[in-house]
């Protein structure tokens, strides 16, 4: 055996981040929940991990802690709605998990940089 085969023999396997199947359990659990407020606890349990452990291991695999994924696919479904409804924002608000407009409105700007409205007018011109 050569130096180089030895070497890969004894190398440990790269630790951190979750196996796919886990970090695709937990995101379908995230998005089929989307209007609701999703625990960390929950999502821990799910992926039979502990919540220290899972926040760690999720925003390796995504790029972001459990929670920030949530809001971000929140704000990527009310911008499909605000394009493709005439709901009012308010009921878009509803339907992504916010419990009034404001609420929604901040984490959408910060997320789009801009607000629910001039999204909407935007893609209408």
């Amino acid at each position: 055996m050569g130096a180089d085969q030895q070497s890969a023999i004894v190398m440990p396997p790269a630790r951190g981040g979750l196996p796919a199947r886990t970090t695709k359990l937990v995101i379908d659990y995230i998005e089929d929940h989307l209007n609701e407020d999703v625990s960390l606890v929950e999502l821990a349990e799910l992926a039979g991990l502990s919540q220290f452990h899972l926040c760690r291991a999720f925003k390796q695999a995504t790029g972001l802690p459990p929670h920030r994924y949530q809001i971000k696919l929140r704000v990527e479904r009310a911008k499909e709605l605000l394009e493709a409804s005439h709901l009012p924002i308010s009921e878009i608000a509803l339907a992504v998990g916010y419990d009034d407009q404001g609420q929604l409105a901040r984490l959408f700007r910060k997320e789009a940089g801009t607000t629910p409205s001039q999204y909407r007018r935007d893609r209408q011109n």
